[in-house]
């Protein structure tokens, strides 16, 4: 991707954190989460398709209100948005307005931008699909957030699927859903989802042999992989 299609480059530290969960997916980084005791898998928000790679990339976080007279802006902030970046919105679970449609997908495929999260609705699919640009929603509709809904704040605490994000805390989406792990426990978070992932391939290893799953999970701890401690 083009400096020149977005000047706004991932940082080090945005990429380093990235990396330690490209090899992961949303159920092993939930056991990890579960293990950990932080609670941070956000509930019913879903793959717009059945993606077969994982979104990973730091929250850039948007919540919106409802429109005031004259209404504001509804997406001029994803020129501010970095290459690399999970687009985070916070419409409030909000089903009766979009927050995100076709220009919206096209610019940030265009701009690097690695997908996007709504507690809300988007529409424009078909482009979406079309495009391989992950979106993970509440839901589809196609009637307009336009002179409905505005931006209220960029880069702040908001609510996704009743868990807390943070700025530049780290998305992790895939055809099962959407987790966030707080980014000052990211490596923590990364390296307890790899040992609960290696666990989890000894014991497909063991019934691929002959073993029963009763055997291989008793034989490498299955049930106490997720249990805090």
């Amino acid at each position: 991707m083009s400096s020149k299609r977005n000047p706004k480059e991932a940082s080090v530290e945005d990429q380093e954190l990235s990396a330690l969960f490209a090899n992961s997916d949303t159920p092993g980084v939930s056991d990890a989460l579960d293990k950990l005791g932080i609670p941070r898998q956000a509930f019913n928000i879903m793959p717009l398709t059945d993606y077969k790679d994982v979104t990973v990339g730091p929250a850039y976080t948007v919540r919106y209100v409802p429109a005031s007279n004259p209404p504001g802006s509804v997406g001029d902030f994803i020129d501010d948005v970095a290459m690399g970046d999970v687009v985070v919105i916070d419409n409030g679970g909000r089903t009766d307005c979009t927050v995100w449609g076709d220009i919206m997908t096209q610019y940030a495929g265009l701009r690097g931008i690695a997908g996007t999260v709504i507690d809300g609705v988007c529409r424009d699919v078909t482009r979406a699909i079309h495009d391989e640009y992950p979106i993970f929603t509440a839901g589809r509709w196609m009637r307009t957030g336009k002179d409905r809904v505005q931006v209220g704040g960029v880069n702040e605490s908001i609510g996704i699927g009743k868990v807390r994000v943070q700025p530049r805390d780290i998305v992790v989406a895939d055809a099962n859903g959407v987790v966030i792990v707080p980014r000052n426990r990211a490596r923590e978070v990364a390296e307890v989802a790899r040992k609960i992932d290696k666990s989890e391939d000894g014991i497909r290893e063991l019934i691929a042999g002959g073993a029963s799953i009763t055997e291989a999970r008793e034989k490498l701890g299955y049930h106490t992989l997720q249990r805090k401690g």
